[in-house]
């Protein structure tokens, strides 16, 4: 069998081909790969947006409660409620995302933490002259020692393992 020189050129044409073939699949690979990846950055910063906002909230619901036992204005009050409202959208946006075994544990903590700062808060709010009252003042001692700092650690190990993730 004798090769001519169009079957040279066809030889020729079809590795060219293979090679083009080879380099798109390469490429849609890649593309693949980064479409991927974008979707667990997007998914872990939604994550991470929603863990920052819940951290916000509950300090902005402390910072209300603080602030009602020092003026005893009642708009501190409507306050609290607009964030602890705020706190309970923002858990609920967390658990619906994919979340790690670590992360849930974490979250069920600062849902207890959360819980025991809204009951003992409405305790302070049921007292008349919060200001005078060393009760007030106890429960809201209480409220910073044993949650408001517990619940500040977790809701800043859940918003740090989430940055942890999406740098890798």
């Amino acid at each position: 069998m004798r090769t001519t020189i169009g079957r040279k050129i066809a030889l020729a044409f079809i590795f060219i081909m293979l090679v083009v073939a080879v380099m798109i699949g390469m490429m849609v690979r890649g593309y693949n790969k980064v479409i991927e990846s974008l979707t667990v950055i997007e998914l872990e910063s939604a994550k991470r947006g929603a863990a920052g906002n819940l951290r916000f909230a509950i300090a902005q619901m402390h910072m209300a409660s603080d602030d009602y036992i020092i003026t005893e204005d009642k708009t501190y009050k409507l306050l609290f409620r607009t964030h602890e409202k705020n706190a309970e959208e923002y858990k609920q946006q967390l658990l619906k995302l994919p979340l790690s075994s670590e992360q849930k544990e974490m979250l069920q903590k600062i849902d207890k933490g959360l819980d025991s700062i809204i009951t003992i808060t409405n305790k302070i709010f049921k007292i008349r002259n919060p200001g005078s009252s060393k009760l007030a003042v106890a429960l809201m001692v209480k409220i910073d020692n044993k949650f408001a700092s517990t619940i500040n650690v977790q809701t800043t190990r859940i918003f740090n393992s989430i940055g942890e993730r999406i740098e890798k």
